[in-house]
């Protein structure tokens, strides 16, 4: 465990702090914070628990800052974060829910791909961007919202979701990118908003249990194996 005194006034955990701590299971971050910086926390096997302090100053988790923390179960993300660089969360395999807040912008690359255990995926509206493999492998989600602010969804964002049986979709989107739902075998049935244009390359590829899609009049282009 690692506690910060009172007042704190450090404002960043550089990076690789507490890169292979392997013994540590609990950590609360001080409100001075606003950045925790790249690889801070890579390999803390027994880190379980995350806590902020109230009045939380972060702005951004960097990238690689929790991977493979394997044992990672519960982490509050404050209201203040705007940014989750690529691979923030990558493989946190034990980490079962996550509420991205309203504070943040975009969702990076592979930020939580391999959280097998995270079956609730919470996105407050003024995202606007979730990136490549932001959810991919991800088998325990059932049901995900992507809300209005969302314009892209980038390729393979939701690729071997296995469990994912239902999605709404943003009306803001204008294209479903490649392999978006790759081998999403539980999904039954998906209604494509009527700001779509294009279908990518195997957008649905492999979803063995999908039964009713409604193709709305705007979607002009449909790629292969889609």
């Amino acid at each position: 465990r690692i506690d910060f005194e009172t007042n704190s006034l450090l404002i960043s955990i550089p990076k690789m702090a507490f890169f292979g701590c392997e013994s540590l299971k609990q950590i609360t971050i001080p409100s001075s914070i606003t950045e925790i910086d790249e690889e801070s926390f890579v390999y803390c096997g027994l880190l379980e628990k995350v806590y902020f302090e109230n009045d939380s100053s972060l702005v951004t988790i960097k990238k690689a800052a929790f991977q493979n923390c394997l044992y990672l179960k519960e982490i509050l993300l404050p209201s203040t974060i705007k940014l989750i660089e690529n691979e923030a969360f990558k493989n946190c395999e034990l980490l079962k829910e996550i509420i991205i807040p309203s504070s943040t912008n975009e969702i990076g690359i592979s930020v939580f791909e391999g959280c097998k255990s995270m079956a609730k995926v919470t996105i407050h509206s003024h995202v606007t961007l979730i990136n490549k493999n932001a959810f991919s492998c991800c088998k325990s989600i059932e049901e995900i919202e992507i809300p209005n602010s969302v314009s892209m969804i980038e390729s393979s964002s939701f690729i071997n979701c296995s469990s994912l049986k239902s999605i709404k979709l943003s009306s803001s989107m204008t294209s479903i990118s490649n392999m978006t739902f790759f081998n999403c075998t539980s999904l039954s049935c998906i209604e494509i908003p009527p700001s779509v244009t294009k279908i990518g390359i195997s957008a649905f590829y492999e979803c063995t249990s999908l039964k009713n899609v409604t193709i709305p009049s705007s979607v002009t282009e449909i790629k292969k194996n889609a």
